[in-house]
């Protein structure tokens, strides 16, 4: 999960001079939503892939479409509750 976390650590580092690496390896809330954020990507793929197999127009194509934007959208709100939790970790480690 590491090359998965780099460019938010790298962000919050910039933002803040803070390094959290190693807090970052140990915290399972962390390393779970690098999981989910790891496997959005795979999940459009393969939604992309069956919805271009689909002869158009058919519903099953609009619904496709719509679950790209949902897979989308969650991609964007899992990278934000990456940067949250590297704030909640940034605050507990200064207190």
């Amino acid at each position: 999960m590491a090359g998965v976390l780099a460019p938010f650590l790298a962000e919050h580092l910039h933002a803040t001079g803070q390094d959290l690496t190693a807090v970052a390896a140990t915290d399972d809330k962390l390393l779970v939503l690098a999981a989910v954020y790891a496997r959005l990507p795979a999940v459009a793929q393969g939604v992309g892939e069956a919805n271009a197999a689909m002869p158009a127009p058919s519903p099953a194509v609009e619904d496709g479409q719509q679950l790209l934007v949902q897979v989308n959208d969650l991609l964007g709100e899992t990278a934000d509750a990456i940067r949250h939790r590297l704030r909640t970790l940034s605050d507990r480690n200064t207190c």
